[in-house]
C-alpha cells in the first residue's frame, strides 16, 4: 500500500513537472510568434512606407464617419455631446487629406512625413482623452469604450509609423554616407 502511495505521489510530481514544461514551451512558442508577427509587420512597413499613409488615411475616414455620423445618431447611448463629436470628426478629415496627399504625391522625405502624421495622431489621442475627461459626467461606458479603443488603435499605428520613419531615416543617412 505504501508503495502505491509513493508511486502515485511521484506520478503527480512528474505530471506537474510536465505541465510546467508544456506551459513554458507554449509561452515561448506564443512569444516567438508575437515577435515574428511584429518583425514581419516592421519589414513590410519598411518595404511599403507609402502604404502606411493609405492605411492611416482610411482609418482617419473611418473615425470621421463613426464620430460624425454614427455616434451622433446614438448620442444618448455614448453620452458624448454632439459639438464634441463634430469637432473630433473634423480633425480626422484633415488628417486623411494629408495622408492621401503623402500617398499620392510624396516620393522623398517619407521619414519626416511619417513622423509628422504619427505625432499629429498622438496629439489627437491626447485631445480625445482630454475631451472625454472634460465630459466625464456625461459619457457612458459605451462612450468610454469607443474613445479608449480608438485611442489604443491610433497609438499602435503611430508607434508603427514612428518605428518605420526611424528606420527609413537611418537607411537614408546610411545611403547618403556611401
Amino acid at each position: 500500500m505504501n508503495t502505491n502511495w509513493q508511486s502515485s505521489g511521484s506520478i503527480s510530481f512528474l505530471h506537474s513537472t510536465c505541465a510546467d514544461k508544456r506551459k513554458a514551451l507554449k509561452n515561448q512558442f506564443l512569444n516567438g510568434h508575437k515577435s515574428m508577427i511584429f518583425e514581419r509587420l516592421f519589414i513590410w512597413g519598411n518595404a511599403n512606407p507609402r502604404t502606411l499613409f493609405l492605411i492611416d488615411g482610411f482609418g482617419a475616414l473611418l473615425s470621421a464617419i463613426l464620430l460624425g455620423i454614427i455616434l451622433i445618431k446614438f448620442e444618448t447611448i455614448f453620452g458624448i455631446p454632439k459639438s464634441t463629436l463634430y469637432f473630433l470628426a473634423s480633425l480626422p478629415c484633415l488628417f486623411a487629406i494629408y495622408d492621401f496627399y503623402c500617398f499620392i504625391g510624396m516620393n522623398d522625405k517619407l521619414s519626416g512625413s511619417l513622423n509628422r502624421i504619427a505625432i499629429i495622431n498622438l496629439f489627437y489621442c491626447c485631445l480625445s482623452i482630454g475631451l472625454a475627461v472634460f465630459h466625464r459626467n456625461q459619457i457612458t461606458y459605451f462612450g468610454w469604450t469607443y474613445i479608449l479603443l480608438e485611442v489604443l488603435i491610433i497609438i499602435a499605428l503611430a508607434i508603427f509609423e514612428l518605428a518605420t520613419a526611424k528606420s527609413l531615416f537611418r537607411k537614408t543617412n546610411e545611403d547618403s554616407l556611401l
